[in-house]
């Protein structure tokens, strides 16, 4: 009797840890304002791996936060590789001038081009930070995949087991049952005590 109030304590704690971290889950500040139904019976969910790690991947936002990061690399790199090529630049304005009257038109034309023969290696040690940085992207992008696979694979056995204990906890209640009737059965037969 006392392992037993033992049990009971301890699976009272986790009813109340578990309505808790539900609470958290939900986001909730105050208590539930709901009643949490007690029933062993469950519906079947059909998870299948690659499903569930495509909805993973596509709902973690430090995925998608990694992802932009790697596009925007992508652009550094693609605007430093453009500042080995050259610049052309052109100008021109209308105007009107003249030291008497009548004022006479004025066009000014202008063009230059920029070539980069030499920057000290400034460049090409800009493009090599940029493939770096993306290259570090890459890997932390390959490492958090793997992360949420793990953690969604897990999630799938957990489930599974937990189905699983659902069924042998509703035959253990049964048993439980049929072996409290058989005890009153005795009791009232008289060959059974009270204790039992």
């Amino acid at each position: 009797l006392a392992r037993a109030e033992l049990d009971l304590l301890a699976a009272r704690n986790n009813a109340t840890v578990a309505a808790e971290s539900l609470r958290n889950a939900l986001g909730l500040d105050g208590p539930l304002d709901f009643e949490i139904a007690d029933e062993l019976g469950r519906k079947t969910v059909s998870l299948d791996e690659a499903s569930a790690l495509d909805a993973a991947f596509q709902s973690r936002s430090e995925l998608q936060s990694l992802l932009a990061q790697q596009r925007a690399s992508e652009e550094d790199v693609a605007q430093h590789q453009r500042e080995h090529l050259p610049t052309v630049s052109a100008d021109a304005s209308y105007g009107w001038s003249n030291s008497e009257f009548p004022l006479a038109d004025n066009w000014v034309f202008g063009a230059s081009v920029n070539v980069p023969i030499f920057s000290g290696g400034l460049t090409a040690g800009r493009v090599a930070e940029s493939r770096a940085n993306l290259r570090a992207l890459r890997a932390d992008e390959r490492t958090l995949r793997q992360q949420i696979a793990f953690e969604v694979r897990r999630a799938l056995l957990d489930v599974a087991r937990f189905a699983e204990s659902i069924d042998v906890s509703a035959r253990a209640a049964e048993q439980a049952q049929e072996n409290l009737e058989l005890a009153q059965g005795r009791y009232e037969m008289g060959v059974g005590n009270v204790i039992e």
